[in-house]
């Protein structure tokens, strides 16, 4: 097997980044026979514009396709690398590319000789930036990182699965162009596992020679102990692709050649003591593990753990932080007065993160969210808000506290029913079309029995006959508040203020009894009589003012007046009392004019 010198001196210019190149095979095709076979450069079929890079052999220039109209790579050797094996590899590199049509590798658009008998390719042209300029830089999240290994594991998958091997993949070797698109160039090692008729590529078995990256090859690249490559070497590189985006360098460092070359030849690199998680560690171990056997079978075998751990990674970072926020809202509520919109804020935050999670990866830990769905009911509950609790209760499955929570509920809603019913019993609107009708009725009635009085007996020839005509008005307004009570009880009974008029109607009646009954007794002048009845209206009228309010001191007013004015014209006191009954009536219509209305309008 070669050592160390043989090795350095097989690749004099190789450094562990580099792609090292084996020899030229020598039982494929007689080259010349195949270019012979090739199609000439024409001037007018390319039109050659800047150089767009250089690599150990090659040189890739712009071209125009004026055909097509539009622009190309196309990629020949340079001047001093126009050797025969060198004419070789870049024919293999065009037909391992071209025979693999995925949208994950670059596409070959024709083949052909230049001025000076060189191959060259003609390759769709790839802007963007070098995987590896991704990796230095901190633009790019490592969920992106590993989402674009995956891209680059379903293009070796699907060269696997076509008998064909990459052999050099590495950061250098992946293209990621403005809209994220991934591509896998420069398959100038690739060999195929199959014994194919035409012979274009070199067969794997074949492969007596190290060929590859040093800073990231397989140990059977190396070609000692008659190792061969095979689909399971393609795995090691794609492991060491994950090392160098976990660990942020590549498996065999970047130190003197020799170093890095006894480090390829121990296989997989220490993973103790460079901070991955234990999901990543497994996977590692199996892709890189020293013998091939060990590995994952193919790159579509690879692909399938890779996928399973991108998506666990991404579940981890959400549950991080969602953490975080966890950590922040437990905080928020351990404050004497905790803010609601922090509290919100911070829960829908952490709730987000962990159902995301659970959503990426069905078996994501997320017992906290129970944790802090607790805590929310029990702030709920602490500022009087069972609705929101019971919101919150119904993710959770507990019994007890979803039993607690609707006692609250059961709570809150008698407390709403018994303010629903005060407010009801205490609105002015409840039952103000049955109230004014029994209002004016009456008070009309109390309008229109002094104007009677006044006319059929102005002049009462007796006391007694005056009293009688008396206690039969007050009889008759008895006998038609008691009607209206009973017609109206339903309505008269529905609010406090209905209750409070039809109190005050028959109480009315009753003192306007009384004070006649002892008048009459007394032997007291019956226009004496009703002046003091006036006194019992304007009590009335007091009382009003503590119920109503002062919108009803027009009504004191009247009534005071009438009966100052009575004491000075016992005569007038029928008609005094009835223009105080007219302000009565004045003084309800016009501050409960619109209420009236608009009640009018709707059902009582």
């Amino acid at each position: 097997m070669p050592d160390n010198e043989t090795f350095i001196d097989l690749f004099p210019d190789a450094d562990p980044e580099a792609t090292a190149r084996p020899p030229q095979a020598t039982d494929s095709l007689d080259p010349r026979q195949v270019l012979d076979r090739l199609p000439r450069w024409q001037d007018d079929a390319l039109e050659m514009r800047k150089t767009l890079g250089e690599g150990g052999m090659g040189i890739v220039r712009l071209a125009h396709q004026p055909a097509l109209g539009r622009d190309v790579a196309v990629k020949t050797l340079r001047r001093a690398h126009r050797t025969e094996g060198a004419r070789w590899q870049v024919l293999q590199e065009a037909w391992a590319a071209g025979s693999l049509e995925h949208p994950d590798i670059v596409p070959v658009y024709g083949l052909g000789l230049d001025e000076a008998d060189m191959p060259y390719i003609v390759l769709k042209r790839l802007e963007g930036d070098r995987w590896t300029d991704r990796l230095r830089g901190a633009d790019t999240t490592m969920v992106e990182h590993l989402r674009i290994l995956e891209r680059v594991a379903q293009a070796v998958a699907y060269a696997h699965d076509r008998g064909v091997l990459h052999r050099d993949l590495k950061p250098d070797n992946v293209m990621i162009g403005s809209y994220d698109e991934v591509t896998v160039i420069d398959w100038g090692l690739a060999v195929t596992t199959r014994d194919t008729p035409d012979r274009r590529l070199p067969r794997a078995s074949d492969q007596h020679f190290p060929a590859g990256t040093p800073a990231y090859m397989a140990p059977e690249q190396l070609a000692e102990d008659g190792a061969r490559p095979s689909p399971q070497t393609d795995v090691y590189l794609l492991g060491g692709l994950l090392y160098r985006i976990l660990v942020g360098r590549s498996p065999h460092g970047k130190g003197r050649l020799e170093v890095v070359i006894d480090h390829v030849r121990q296989g997989l690199p220490e993973l103790d003591d460079d901070g991955i998680d234990a999901e990543a560690r497994a996977l590692l171990r199996r892709a890189m593990a020293r013998a091939p056997a060990d590995r994952h079978p193919d790159g579509g075998a690879f692909l399938t753990d890779l996928r399973a751990y991108r998506t666990h990674f991404g579940a981890r970072v959400l549950l991080r932080q969602a953490d975080l926020h966890a950590d922040a809202l437990l905080a928020e509520l351990a404050t004497e007065e905790p803010r609601k919109q922090v509290v919100q804020q911070e829960l829908g935050a952490c709730r987000f993160g962990y159902l995301q999670a659970r959503k990426e990866w069905p078996q994501a830990p997320i017992d906290r969210l129970d944790q802090l769905l607790r805590h929310m009911v029990r702030f709920h509950l602490d500022r009087d808000e069972p609705g929101a609790a019971s919101v919150v209760a119904a993710e959770l499955a507990d019994d007890a506290l979803t039993a607690e929570v609707g006692e609250a509920l059961a709570r809150r809603d008698a407390s709403r029913a018994a303010a629903e019913r005060l407010a009801v019993d205490t609105s002015a609107a409840t039952g103000i079309r049955t109230r004014s009708m029994v209002f004016f009725l009456v008070g009309g009635a109390w309008v229109v029995a002094p104007v009677l009085v006044t006319l059929f007996l102005p002049t009462p020839e007796t006391v007694s006959d005056g009293y009688g005509w008396a206690h039969g008005a007050n009889l008759l307004l008895f006998l038609l508040v008691s009607a209206l009570s009973i017609w109206a009880a339903e309505s008269l009974g529905r609010s406090q203020m209905n209750r409070y008029l039809r109190g005050q109607l028959f109480g009315v009646c009753g003192i306007q009894f009384l004070v006649l009954l002892v008048s009459q007794t007394l032997g007291v002048d019956l226009y004496e009589a009703v002046a003091h009845m006036q006194l019992a209206w304007m009590a009335m009228a007091v009382c009003n003012l503590a119920l109503v309010g002062w919108v009803m001191l027009p009504t004191v007013v009247a009534f005071a007046s009438a009966y100052a004015g009575s004491m000075f014209y016992p005569s007038s006191a029928v008609v005094l009392l009835g223009a105080a009954n007219v302000v009565l009536l004045l003084n309800v219509f016009v501050p409960w004019g619109p209420l009236l209305v608009e009640a009018w309008r709707e059902t009582d």
